[in-house]
């Protein structure tokens, strides 16, 4: 068996009513002031306000700061610190989707090295110094940030941007904050949560690792069954249970190896439209399945087992088509446009060829896409 390695990046508290640990968390870690950030919708829900009572309940100050909406940028992460930096802040508290959590990682890592958001983006080699602790509450299903060891923020001129080195202290995990979530946030980060396990999973042959492969089966396995229930029936607890739990498993594929190349192209579709992140992973997982269909026989082989497709007495391509229409089923009863539906020409697709061969990124990925091949299979997905 090849060397393979598991790095575990922080605690993890999950349940009903789980959130209502934080106090006692911050406490067990020494804080006296914490910075309780949080979003719009948690402040509607009325979830801010609880959790920064739970927080003054446990003798510890909380200075409050409502992230600005939209997905995280340069720009918004430095006037967060700028708020931050003079408040005596020893402790985070993220309470929110992954633009918050994004915020409070790129926070911390200001307030423990300085400077301004850009001068970490895209380079890894600098602040290394960790903030700690940093809690994390995640009231979507879906990016996993609550876990992963970085963070994408936009750049000053508008690229996505990655910043190394942000670790969570500690997850807390509480399906409660998901329950009231409309359907189109559900479907938009359930499936980037699928997206990110699909794409770890690519990785299978060319970077070995055994644990990484169960975690993404698991996820796979547990998206196909609940996402449709959470999305139809936004008040079943059980699956609102379930999705919280893959999107977590889903932010630990992300540490165990590499994605593959659809959330590149995920990137780029929201970068152009403006759409939910989860908008994009769509467009970008339906390629990624479609491509590995030629391209990676075991990726489909190992999808076949996640979703119960009898394959014995089925030739290859046989499997590969009830495989590739169990995402594509997925992806429209989820309600996900197609390029075509986001407005653009078939043209489009050329461009976002030319764009990916340039994304540096890719050059790093065990198993960089044949761009002939991936070229040819998003003009056949354009108005799937």
């Amino acid at each position: 068996m090849s060397i393979w390695n598991l790095n575990v990046n922080c605690g993890i508290t999950f349940g009903e009513d789980s959130r209502l640990t934080v106090g006692e968390k911050l406490k067990s870690y020494g804080a006296t002031t914490a910075l309780l950030l949080y979003d719009m919708a948690m402040d509607q829900f009325g979830y801010q306000r609880e959790i920064e009572k739970v927080i003054n309940d446990a003798n510890i100050k909380v200075v409050c700061y409502q992230v600005e909406e939209g997905e995280p940028t340069a720009q918004k992460s430095d006037r967060a610190y700028d708020f931050a930096k003079d408040k005596s802040v020893d402790a985070i508290v993220a309470i929110g989707g992954g633009s918050t959590m994004d915020t409070g990682k790129m926070v911390g890592k200001l307030l423990a090295n300085g400077g301004k958001t850009r001068d970490y983006q895209n380079n890894p080699c600098i602040g290394n110094t960790v903030f700690r602790p940093l809690i994390a509450l995640p009231s979507t299903a879906g990016t996993g940030a609550e876990l992963t060891p970085y963070l994408t923020c936009a750049t000053e001129d508008g690229k996505k941007g990655g910043v190394a080195n942000t670790p969570v202290t500690c997850a807390i995990v509480d399906p409660v904050l998901t329950y009231k979530l409309p359907p189109v946030v559900t479907a938009n980060t359930g499936i980037d949560a699928l997206c990110h396990a699909s794409e770890v999973l690519c990785n299978c042959t060319s970077i070995p690792n055994p644990f990484a492969d169960l975690v993404c089966m698991e996820v796979i396995r547990t998206i196909f069954k609940w996402l449709p229930i959470a999305y139809q029936d936004g008040s079943n607890k059980e699956a609102r249970k379930w999705m919280s739990y893959a999107a977590t498993m889903g932010g630990f594929a992300l540490c165990l190896r590499m994605i593959s190349f659809g959330h590149p192209i995920a990137n780029q579709i929201s970068n152009t439209f403006h759409t939910p992140h989860g908008a994009g992973c769509s467009i970008g997982m339906t390629a990624f399945v479609h491509y590995n269909v030629t391209e990676n026989p075991e990726w489909i082989r190992l999808n076949a087992e996640c979703l119960g497709i009898q394959q014995d007495g089925l030739s290859y391509d046989e499997v590969a088509v009830q495989v590739v229409k169990a995402y594509d089923d997925l992806r429209k009863l989820c309600g996900m446009k197609n390029i075509k539906e986001l407005g653009a020409e078939e043209s489009y697709v050329d461009e976002i060829i030319e764009n990916l061969k340039a994304d540096k990124n890719l050059a790093y990925n065990p198993c960089p896409p044949k761009m002939d091949v991936l070229q040819k299979v998003l003009h056949e997905i354009y108005a799937l």
